[in-house]
């Protein structure tokens, strides 16, 4: 779980605004700098693994952003939490190298991105992945190690990682009370990807809201050095990324942030702690957050299709945050036809070179699946160049087939045109 530091800078202005309106009233502020604060506190963090090596101004420093974490976010730790300080550059290869080794679907997924028109035959999508987190990632924890990783770029902690680790300990304290790394588990390995991705959004969320509520109770110049540190990140990569990839990153961040402060203001914190357990279902779930608990996914049957000569990767549901993300960078935006989303289900299919996509899809309505019909149908238009027959098929470098029956849609998309006619012909059957 990641915190990326140039959100930092997007979110303080929200912070900064209500400090400076707020500043007469009650607010969230973190615990003041007492010594009973820091004493209370530093018999935990004395316990806790790799702050050893630390001086003891910093070991207090950490004891009172750990006992300020309990307090914002109304949990105290079970174990003493695990904390990793390390170098801007250290924590750039550790970020490089978690990535570097999650490389099972890199190759499927550049070559699905790049028929969808989403990404360039230029771009290196593993380059970019590594290049953009890199450069962006300030801190993050390990559900597998269980530690947080923060980095220190000077004698002590300036007031942006103060802020990460606030974001950083809110992690370790959902995980020690809900067991965030494996639930994110068990929806990877039973290819849950939409589903994981609004449970990244709960998670995120939670992080995001609780450093909120520290970052408005700094004073007006420490949010100042917050917010010109997170703007002085060199963030070069993120830019000049495709937007499909910008506003997926950003995803978990913003709308978990405004999920889970609906919760937070219906139901107070154990509304929150709740969603870790009665999961939002869908991405759609996250982007209307009043459809939490109420609009259920149709559920799509397993597609019963094959493809000689290629290897089913990997099947799911795609979900209105993808149909989304597709539509924001090739259309400008489609609201209209994303927000229209009822339950779908995809498989994925590679030869090694070339990738082929099948999906099902049911609207809200009839009237949702002809938004998302029309839509996809300028979508492939604007990509290939090219208008679809009478059959709904698109026929140029790539394939794409989009076709209506009722409630129902059915898409193929192929980078090879024999192969998403083949699994056309399959679906008709």
């Amino acid at each position: 779980m990641k915190t990326n530091a140039l959100l930092l800078a997007v979110l303080m202005g929200a912070a900064a605004c209500t400090r400076a309106a707020d500043t007469a009233t009650t607010s969230t502020a973190p615990p003041t700098n007492t010594s009973t604060t820091v004493a209370e506190a530093s018999t935990t963090t004395a316990q806790a693994p790799g702050i050893e090596e630390l001086s003891p101004e910093l070991q207090a420093e950490l004891s009172e952003l750990i006992a300020t974490t309990e307090e914002l976010r109304g949990l105290d730790f079970v174990d003493p939490p695990q904390i990793n300080v390390v170098t801007p550059d250290e924590l750039e290869a550790l970020v490089r190298e978690g990535i570097e080794e999650d490389t099972e679907f890199v190759d499927v997924d550049q070559a699905l991105f790049r028929t969808l028109g989403l990404l360039d035959d230029e771009t290196d999508l593993m380059s970019l992945y590594t290049d953009v987190l890199g450069e962006q990632v300030a801190g993050f924890y390990d559900t597998d190690t269980l530690e947080m990783v923060v980095p220190m770029r000077s004698e002590g902690f300036s007031a942006l990682e103060r802020s990460t680790i606030v974001h950083e300990l809110t992690h370790a304290l959902a995980d020690q009370h809900f067991g965030i790394g494996d639930i994110y588990d068990e929806l990877i390995d039973g290819e849950r990807y939409d589903e994981a991705s609004a449970f990244q959004a709960v998670v995120e969320g939670d992080a995001v809201q609780t450093e909120l509520s520290y970052l408005r109770g700094l004073s007006i110049d420490e949010q100042r050095e917050v917010i010109e540190e997170s703007l002085a990140v060199d963030s070069s990569a993120l830019d000049s990324a495709p937007r499909f990839l910008q506003e997926s990153l950003l995803f978990p961040y913003v709308s978990g942030q405004v999920f889970v402060e609906r919760l937070q203001n219906l139901g107070g914190r154990e509304a929150v702690d709740a969603a870790y357990s009665d999961r939002p279902v869908s991405t759609e779930q996250i982007l209307t957050p009043e459809d939490y608990g109420r609009d259920q996914p149709v559920v799509i049957s397993l597609l019963d299709v094959a493809l000689d000569g290629y290897q089913r990767s990997y099947g799911s549901v795609w979900g209105e945050l993808s149909f989304e993300l597709m539509f924001n960078q090739i259309l400008g935006g489609r609201p209209e036809a994303a927000e229209g989303w009822g339950g779908d289900r995809y498989d994925l299919f590679f030869d090694g070179t070339d990738v082929a996509l099948v999906l099902v899809y049911q609207g809200d309505s009839e009237q949702d699946t002809t938004e998302l019909e029309q839509a996809l149908i300028e979508y492939h238009e604007a990509v290939l160049g090219a208008a679809p027959d009478a059959g709904g098929v698109f026929t140029a470098d790539d394939y794409a087939f989009v076709s209506r029956e009722g409630a129902e849609l059915r898409w193929v998309v192929a980078s090879d045109p024999s192969a998403g006619a083949t699994l056309t012909a399959a679906l008709s059957q």
